[in-house]
């Protein structure tokens, strides 16, 4: 359930730019705007204030060099295999699909080697988990704008920011996450074009 864009805003039924995939986003009725405890990360300069840190706790820091915006983000990285989540529990939400969007940046030591490892991800939701992949983006050192959603009916859901590497160096940013009442299409009868078009991401160079 994930939508491509490059620096455009979604319209439903919308075409993005030529040659990316076909989605469309279904807004629900308006009620109250989901609350995430600092959401951008600007908190404090030490401390995830709002997120629970699991795993391997010493790889999630705050970062101050080149954030998506403001002057703060979250950053995950070991000199050693590791996996850390970050993560934040969402209360007092009605019965209604829900967007996570969060921007992400993510690579490794040595460009290449650690793929597929960061993912953003929503559970305990009242349904079954959901999850996206973030793309390497060593080749711009571009942030990307990925999406999740999911089916609330227990009135909270948990958002999750992963990271699970088998190698030493690999890293993820995280910048600016946000919720919404609404739901991610993505149209099956397109097809993606190459590895950089994947569904649930936008980017911004």
């Amino acid at each position: 359930m994930r939508v491509v864009s490059r620096g455009t805003t979604m319209k439903a039924g919308a075409a993005i730019l030529a040659g990316l995939v076909l989605a469309t986003t279904i807004s629900a009725p308006a009620i109250a705007a989901p609350v995430i405890a600092n959401p951008s990360f600007e908190s404090s300069a030490s401390v995830l204030t709002g997120w629970t840190v699991t795993g391997t706790t010493s790889a999630a820091t705050i970062g101050t060099d080149a954030p998506q915006s403001g002057a703060r983000r979250a950053n995950l990285w070991s000199a050693s295999a590791y996996t850390t989540e970050i993560a934040q529990t969402v209360t007092n939400l009605a019965a209604a699909w829900y967007t996570v969007r969060v921007w992400v940046k993510s690579g490794s030591a040595t460009p290449g080697q650690a793929l597929d490892v960061t993912t953003v991800g929503l559970r305990n939701c009242g349904a079954s988990a959901k999850s996206v992949t973030a793309p390497s983006t060593e080749q711009d050192n571009g942030w990307v704008q990925v999406a999740v959603s999911a089916y609330v009916s227990g009135g909270s859901c948990t958002i999750a920011l992963k990271t699970s590497a088998t190698v030493g160096g690999a890293w993820a940013q995280f910048d600016n996450v946000t919720m919404t009442n609404e739901r991610i299409l993505h149209d099956p009868r397109r097809r993606c074009l190459n590895a950089s078009q994947e569904p649930g991401l936008r980017r911004t160079l």
